[in-house]
């Protein structure tokens, strides 16, 4: 028995598929707008914060010195949602672009940063010693053994932060309330207009899914010795 046979869900705010299909590509215009919108600033956030994860990751795993220093505030902050800073950003920047970005790219940044320092702490120091004994220097070691040893970790980095892009940029959007996929959803909802509203979230499952198989096979092709547990 199904939930709006029930009564447990009303049936009126669910419609068939064919109907959420249909409003979709009616109201293309406006949702395709929102959408390009919407991932082209979770796309510089995105890039950003994998980018500052890389840099700081590498630092810290690689020196003990900068480890002591920015192990703590790192853990401090982690524990800051990135939903949370929004409202913050908003005041800040005051630019719905900019606070959009700076979300996703704070949500991005501690997932990342945790997989590059895991990475630089496991690259073999056999590899490096060997560099070294050739006459290698620290940006020679860095650039022929670490960066081609933490490849694998960087590719499953940005796979874990898609989700985590999409799910920022949607409640920023939300927040902010002026334009994007998130304020589509919010309009569609407040104006009854049902099937606009589902095709919408369903096509932030779309890109998702799309953009972390990519990923996923991307890593598997590369790297197929490679997975998270030989790491644990």
């Amino acid at each position: 028995m199904t939930a709006t046979a029930t009564g447990f869900v009303n049936s009126e705010y669910i419609p068939p598929p064919g109907e959420v299909l249909a409003s979709g590509i009616e109201d293309w215009a406006n949702l395709g707008a929102a959408t390009i919108e919407s991932m082209w600033t979770a796309l510089v956030g995105y890039a950003v914060g994998f980018g500052a994860a890389v840099v700081i990751g590498m630092a810290v795993g690689r020196y003990a010195s900068v480890d002591s220093w920015l192990s703590g505030p790192l853990d401090f902050f982690r524990a800051i949602p990135a939903v949370a800073v929004v409202p913050m950003a908003l005041l800040i920047l005051a630019d719905s672009f900019l606070v959009g970005a700076f979300a996703v790219a704070w949500g991005c940044f501690f997932l990342a940063v945790i997989n590059v320092i895991s990475g630089v702490k496991h690259i073999p120091n056999t590899l490096q010693d060997a560099a070294r004994s050739f006459g290698a220097g620290e940006v020679k070691v860095l650039r022929k053994v670490g960066i081609p040893s933490l490849l694998p970790y960087f590719l499953s980095s940005l796979r874990q932060n898609v989700s985590v892009a999409l799910i920022v940029i949607v409640v920023a959007d939300m927040v902010i309330g002026l334009s994007g996929l998130g304020f589509y959803i919010l309009r569609t909802q407040s104006n009854a207009l049902f099937g606009r509203m589902y095709a919408s979230i369903a096509l932030i499952a779309v890109i998702g899914y799309v953009a972390f198989r990519l990923l996923e096979v991307t890593q598997r092709r590369l790297f197929p010795w490679w997975s998270e547990t030989s790491v644990a």
